[in-house]
């Protein structure tokens, strides 16, 4: 069935992905490469078969393939692109990947510059993960500015300064919604965070303890740690 002829220009897609999975079965590793790079290269052309190409092998445990074809729906300027990179988002979450959700950040505001929702989560994490801090503090800044009662806003422009060994101003900004940390993990980062870099380390690490670990990314973790001395 597989061998045989085309399926259709509609779902011709999925018999070079199911051919693939049979060939990896069967050891035939010549013809998996070559149904891989035909898949793969058709998936330029229609992001909405990339997106489920993606997903069904991804089903079948091949995460590495399956990231790049969600990639491959991406490069289209279409509600496809945004879905897959819905996708890509929940995929680096679970993997905890800090440089992961920099790249599908990066795209989503790149398609879409006045959200400020992805504004922010931009912001975070190309500070989390030292790219681009300046337009990271420039649009924490502005998110800041549009809502100053935001307090997500407010704690990524603090983390934002933090990184940038700006620790007291972080401090200044927290200090007024000190009393509002045990209700946002976010604002309870940013300010052990600054106080770790002011110098108050015992202070910064009961406050950082109260994070769920497992929520956080690797590189999160890391940030910490350092911070800490640990």
């Amino acid at each position: 069935l597989i061998t045989g002829k085309n399926w259709g220009s509609d779902v011709e897609f999925l018999r070079w992905a199911y051919g693939l999975e049979a060939a990896r079965a069967l050891g035939d590793e010549t013809t998996a490469k070559e149904l891989w790079q035909t898949l793969y290269s058709h998936a330029q052309l229609n992001g909405m078969r990339a997106l489920f190409a993606g997903s069904t092998i991804f089903s079948w445990g091949h995460a590495e393939q399956a990231e790049a074809l969600w990639w491959r729906a991406t490069e289209e300027e279409s509600p496809n692109a945004i879905e897959a990179l819905g996708t890509l988002a929940r995929y680096y979450q679970t993997q905890r990947d800090a440089e992961g959700q920099y790249r599908v950040f990066r795209r989503l505001h790149s398609l879409h510059p006045q959200d400020t929702a992805v504004a922010n989560n931009f912001a975070f994490i190309a500070a989390l993960t030292k790219h681009e801090e300046r337009i990271a503090e420039k649009l924490a800044r502005e998110n800041l500015a549009r809502d100053p009662q935001n307090r997500i806003y407010l704690a990524t422009l603090a983390f934002v300064l933090v990184g940038q060994s700006k620790a007291d101003e972080a401090l200044t900004l927290l200090k007024p919604v000190a009393a509002e940390m045990e209700t946002s993990s976010a604002l309870v980062f940013a300010y052990g965070l600054a106080l770790a870099e002011a110098g108050h380390k015992p202070e910064a690490k009961a406050l950082l303890g109260k994070l769920d670990s497992s929520s956080l990314t690797i590189r999160a973790q890391e940030v910490i740690k350092t911070a800490l001395g640990n």
